[in-house]
């Protein structure tokens, strides 16, 4: 019998007042469990809370059953005889461990350190004497959390560089695809050959992909191929799943491009579709903007910087562009030095 899923108490509860009420249990069996878990609960307490508040205490001695409540369902398998007999056998803290083990799993993959973490999800297993949590589903699902995020870090770190990592509120695995399919067109031009930097020869190898969807297919399979192969293999597994998507991203991309649009223009609509900050860097704004007609020009403007369309913002020189873009807030380096384009 499962009765943990029947009634709406923890586990732990359940098998020991059942026990009391059929007479399986001795007092002097309660007074050793009894004490086991004060004991446990204080020793949680004072690693993570504070033993000597009584919300704290109270909150540790939650957290003990269910996590003890945990253990004791992963080694009777949810059955009440056999939970019954593990608890007679006084091996309380035997359940606490096992399920003090499913526990640290989840821990030694947070972000956040072992520290800080473990007060944080040790939460997540409190139980209330009068509440039912599955904690089966609980853990997997925490367990599959931690994972997720441990491959998102890691692919931000190859992609991105670790300083760049942003906090767990601020990216998902939708974003972590963004960041990577950028690094795959940055692949693509070290592929062709080409820097980054040349939007001409830029424009000319998306003009072909455009012409020729199986001549882009190849070459960003390839790419990709490269890259997943050199990848550590919690990102090369996550960049194998993801790989289907990023492709057809890549092809939108690709399509959604104007190619009657100066060339310039044409790379600053491809930056713009492959950031994911929404920021583009001075720098390119200034050599693409140096590349663009005069109604371009006065279109960059009206977007990026002046809010408005003034007319003689259509012929700005670099040094103009310079000051407006400085009093627009953004922190650039005003020495550029020669641009190669």
């Amino acid at each position: 019998m499962k009765l943990d899923n029947l009634r709406s108490r923890p586990f732990l509860l359940i098998i020991l007042r059942d026990g009391i009420s059929q007479g399986y249990f001795s007092d002097q069996q309660l007074q050793k469990i009894n004490k086991q878990l004060v004991d446990m609960s204080l020793q949680l307490a004072n690693g993570y809370f504070s033993p000597v508040i009584r919300r704290d205490l109270q909150h540790a001695s939650e957290i003990v059953l269910g996590i003890t409540s945990l253990g004791l369902l992963r080694m009777s398998d949810g059955d009440e005889f056999k939970a019954r007999a593990i608890v007679e056998s006084g091996t309380i803290v035997n359940c606490f461990r096992r399920g003090w083990s499913d526990v640290t799993e989840v821990v030694k993959l947070s972000r956040e350190g072992v520290s800080r973490a473990s007060a944080i999800i040790l939460t997540q297993y409190r139980c209330r004497a009068n509440e039912h949590k599955n904690l089966y589903a609980l853990h997997e699902e925490l367990l599959a959390e931690q994972q997720q995020i441990a491959v998102l870090d890691a692919v931000y770190e190859q992609f991105n560089g670790k300083e760049n990592t942003p906090d767990l509120d601020d990216y998902d695995i939708e974003l972590a695809q963004q960041d990577i399919l950028r690094g795959l067109f940055d692949a693509l031009w070290v592929y062709n050959k080409t820097p980054k930097t040349r939007y001409q020869d830029i424009a000319d190898i998306l003009q072909r992909y455009s012409n020729d969807r199986s001549h882009f297919l190849f070459d960003f399979d390839t790419v990709a191929g490269k890259i997943i192969n050199e990848s550590i293999p919690r990102v090369a597994q996550a960049l194998k799943q993801w790989l289907p998507a990023l492709r057809e991203s890549a092809l939108e991309i690709v399509a959604e491009l104007d190619f009657g649009q100066s060339k310039a223009a044409l790379n600053l609509q491809f930056i713009e579709l492959i950031t994911t900050t929404g920021i583009l860097d001075p720098e390119q704004l200034v050599y693409l903007y140096d590349g663009m007609n005069s109604k371009e020009k006065t279109a960059f403007i009206y977007k990026y910087q002046a809010g408005q369309v003034l007319d003689e913002y259509d012929d700005l020189d670099d040094e103009s562009l310079l000051d407006l873009i400085d009093q627009s807030g953004l922190d650039i380096d005003m020495d550029f030095g020669d641009r190669d384009v």
